[in-house]
């Protein structure tokens, strides 16, 4: 016997936008359950807790807040260079979510060619 679902009504009465930031939030627990992180911000503050400056290689930055993004923020002592966590990664300027990421890193290690990878996560328009 099939059970209804109890959030069908909730999630029917959603605007796109709400749609849109559940589903990211909801893509975001899976991640954390699965890999331990659910945002760009999380992975960097787990694998490059303190990093380098870039300008100058300090290896003792100091603290400057954060990114909208959430990504952390620092500040060389030295030279004064101000950097973030991603900074010099290939996620430095990244606009897609973790979860996009993951997803296509999976294609490849299924040694899926990285142009069919590229087209399954191309924005449509």
């Amino acid at each position: 016997m099939e059970r209804l679902n109890p959030y069908s009504g909730l999630v029917g009465g959603l605007s796109a936008g709400e749609l849109e930031l559940l589903s990211a939030a909801v893509e975001e627990r899976r991640l954390r359950e699965e890999i331990g992180v659910g945002t760009l911000a999380e992975a960097a503050d787990r694998y490059r807790p303190r990093p380098a400056c870039p300008a100058c290689g300090e290896a003792s930055p100091w603290r400057d807040g954060r990114e909208p993004s959430g990504v952390r923020r620092w500040r060389c002592p030295s030279c004064g260079a101000r950097f973030t966590s991603l900074t010099g990664t290939v996620l430095e300027n990244c606009k897609k979510p973790l979860s996009t990421w993951v997803s296509f890193i999976r294609l490849a290690l299924f040694a899926v060619p990285l142009d069919a990878c590229a087209e399954a996560y191309r924005p449509r328009t």
